[in-house]
């Protein structure tokens, strides 16, 4: 259930990235190691766990030389990618992030979410860095000891630490939620009516959509939106961190769902997403921002969950309705 980039551009194999990833956490120096396939096609990114099993909501977007000629999506003029992958202590995968060290921003978490995840913990709080020997420190912004400024020499604004993997969608241990806290988890998102408000009310809404299944998920954003065409937006706000580096905040943040009757073998399915302005909004209904999957992948040039057989990816991609996937 792998996401793939839709369009099948040439790339160039030298920037093609490989790189081992591990657990990374405030106060466990345990490691478990991630690889990505070499043997993948060049457009294509997979990425394997230890036990060979694909992932099955990442997001396959490889960040190389296709995308320093589309300045629409906002990339990065020489970007250094990084899948990192934060897993729990019995050995499954937390969740899976790809970092741009370049812009110093997060394009997308994907992670399953299931009973398992779930419990009665509150958050931690334990703000942190990825571990040094996988990113360096200098790489990632400091919003450890706080959260964003409105200059480099200091200030407020209304940005917040936002998680893409909210902390509360990891309760079931200490360990799960202290990796939510980690730097690659979190992007600038409006906190007063926006991850305070309609996000934080997805976020609640899809935790309780379940039914007794896994949800796929991945929640990225976009700097600017565009198809690679015909859309330009305009330069992209910046906010700066606490040693006063800048730091893009994305205009555009969505999330794809997806949930299967099987996981080794789907027959039924149903998906769904969202798609929202990183602003304050009056409106605490989320139902409103639904869109298809469809129309996601069109204004990011993605394609979702291909793992899917193709009859059914192509009827549940269409789905708009929230209700349709929740009751699934």
């Amino acid at each position: 259930l792998c996401i793939r980039k839709r369009n099948k551009k040439q790339l160039n194999p030298k920037t093609r990235k490989g790189n081992k990833i591990m657990k990374t956490t405030a106060n466990n120096n345990e490691t478990k190691k991630m690889t990505l396939d070499e043997e993948m096609a060049m457009w294509e990114a997979r990425a394997n766990d230890d036990f060979g099993k694909t992932l099955k909501e990442i997001n396959e977007k490889a960040f190389n030389e296709w995308f320093n000629e589309d300045d629409e999506y906002g990339i990065s003029q020489t970007p250094i990618s990084n899948y990192i992958t934060a897993y729990s202590l019995d050995g499954n995968r937390n969740y899976t992030v790809c970092y741009d060290k370049g812009k110093m921003t997060t394009y997308w978490v994907a992670y399953p979410l299931n009973s398992s995840h779930i419990g009665s913990l509150d958050r931690t709080d334990v703000w942190t860095y990825v571990d040094n020997s996988l990113l360096a420190e200098k790489y990632q912004p400091n919003i450890v000891s706080g959260s964003y400024r409105s200059a480099a020499s200091g200030g407020t604004n209304n940005y917040t630490r936002g998680h893409l993997l909210p902390s509360a969608s990891r309760t079931a241990t200490s360990l799960m939620n202290e990796q939510t806290f980690i730097t690659v988890n979190q992007v600038p998102q409006i906190q007063n009516g926006f991850n305070g408000g309609v996000w934080m009310y997805l976020e609640s809404a899809v935790r309780s959509a379940r039914n007794g299944k896994t949800i796929f998920v991945v929640t990225g954003t976009a700097l600017q939106k565009g198809n690679g065409q015909t859309e330009e937006i305009g330069t992209m706000a910046k906010t700066y961190d606490r040693n006063g580096k800048e730091i893009p905040v994305p205009r555009y943040f969505y999330k794809v769902l997806l949930k299967v009757d099987s996981e080794t073998n789907p027959t039924k399915a149903s998906a769904v997403g969202f798609w929202f302005t990183n602003q304050k909004s009056s409106s605490s209904g989320y139902e409103s921002f639904a869109v298809s999957v469809d129309q996601i992948e069109s204004k990011l040039g993605m394609d979702f969950f291909v793992n899917l057989p193709d009859a059914l990816e192509q009827t549940v991609e269409k789905n708009t309705s929230w209700s349709t996937f929740s009751n699934f």
